[in-house]
């Protein structure tokens, strides 16, 4: 939601922009489907979108869009459209996947993106701009995240049982990983506050809620 306007995928599966009190109404996003037939009758396509997310500044939209075609085939991609209708950016297509979730960070250039894959979830980034490419940053199963005020990293707690981390990554590369030296506990999206992060560590038998420094150090908790 923006400071004056919501964002909601409709009745037709497309994502609308309204005002608070529901008035109005504007359409982002414009589907092939119902209506898209063979001569037979048979529905060729059917598009739809999920998951509206607001840029901080208010300008954009990230969304989910799915086509289904007559056969079995089947298109996924991540998509930013700029409120006011002038432009669509398709960022990175997903076949191979199945979104799950998508954040913006506070700079509204880039998205972070947890997928499904076949065995694990993989966490990626895009950027406006740079169309059909996104930057691997962590796979894992689970795996939770939360961005850095910079909009330069990623604070992410991945894996499971005796094989757990929880890590700072550089979302350029620029600089190398800050791995905490206290393992995460309970499956739980590790927070960014300020220069601050909270998590729950692992005892040893018991979860603690911890709060460091973003390299994982003076540990309150």
């Amino acid at each position: 939601m923006s400071e004056s306007r919501l964002a909601v995928i409709a009745g037709d599966q497309q994502v609308w922009t309204m005002a608070q009190s529901g008035a109005d109404c504007k359409q982002l996003t414009f589907g092939e489907g119902p209506g898209a037939q063979s001569p037979w009758g048979v529905l060729q396509s059917r598009d739809h979108s999920a998951w509206p997310c607001w840029s901080p500044d208010g300008e954009w939209i990230a969304c989910f869009q799915h086509r289904v075609g007559s056969g079995d085939e089947s298109n996924i991609w991540l998509a930013a459209l700029q409120v006011d209708g002038v432009e669509e950016q398709r960022l990175v297509e997903l076949d191979e996947s199945i979104p799950i979730y998508a954040q913006w960070a506070t700079d509204s250039r880039q998205i972070a993106l947890l997928c499904q894959d076949e065995s694990h979830l993989s966490l990626s980034v895009a950027e406006l701009g740079t169309v059909g490419h996104a930057r691997l940053m962590e796979e894992g199963t689970p795996l939770f995240f939360s961005w850095t005020d910079d909009a330069q990293r990623l604070l992410i707690h991945s894996g499971s049982g005796g094989d757990t981390r929880l890590v700072v990554r550089d979302v350029r590369g620029d600089a190398p990983d800050e791995h905490f030296p206290r393992g995460p506990g309970n499956f739980c999206t590790p927070l960014v506050a300020g220069q601050q992060a909270i998590y729950v560590g692992r005892d040893d038998t018991h979860g603690v809620l911890c709060v460091s420094d973003l390299s994982g150090h003076n540990v309150q908790g």
